[in-house]
């Protein structure tokens, strides 16, 4: 029995006869009704992809969006960066990626809570100085009014 099987069914039991409505309720009709935005690891995958394709492409807009106005990201060094200096710095462009590979990525949603672990191989510059390194990522995510949005970050560099 389907999820709205189930859900039309305890309707009708529910409903006095009396009423009439409860005859239009048929599984069919309810599964094109809007049911509760569900997290799942499929909608955290696809918004880590969302993320990952902003921040290659220094979409300013969608990365203001995915961020959480509370968030913070702690850097390899331990430092601690709010999203207002987050995003000064991708506004000055003062990272330019030459190329951004994935190299594994693991998701998981525990009681509505995302948690996104991305391992990156980075090409860039930051300034004159060169960066060519392997990163760990780690990501907290909420879902709040049916989106995704990053609540904290750390990086780790990791030896190659």
């Amino acid at each position: 029995m389907t999820l709205a099987e189930w859900f039309a069914r305890a309707l009708l039991q529910a409903t006095p006869k009396s009423t009439g409505w409860h005859a239009n309720i048929s599984p069919v009709n309810l599964r094109f009704m809007t049911m509760p935005n569900i997290p799942s690891e499929q909608s955290l995958d696809e918004a880590e992809t969302e993320f990952l394709h902003a921040f290659r492409v220094n979409d300013i807009d969608c990365l203001d969006t995915i961020l959480h106005s509370d968030v913070e990201f702690v850097g390899p060094e331990g430092s601690i960066i709010d999203k207002d200096a987050d995003m000064a710095s991708h506004r000055a462009g003062d990272l330019e990626l030459e190329s951004v590979e994935e190299l594994s990525r693991r998701v998981q949603v525990i009681e509505g809570i995302g948690i996104t672990r991305v391992k990156l191989h980075i090409k860039a510059s930051v300034g004159e100085s060169p960066v060519d390194a392997v990163l760990m990522y780690s990501r907290t995510w909420l879902h709040q009014d049916n989106r995704w949005t990053i609540v904290a970050a750390h990086g780790s560099i990791l030896p190659t």
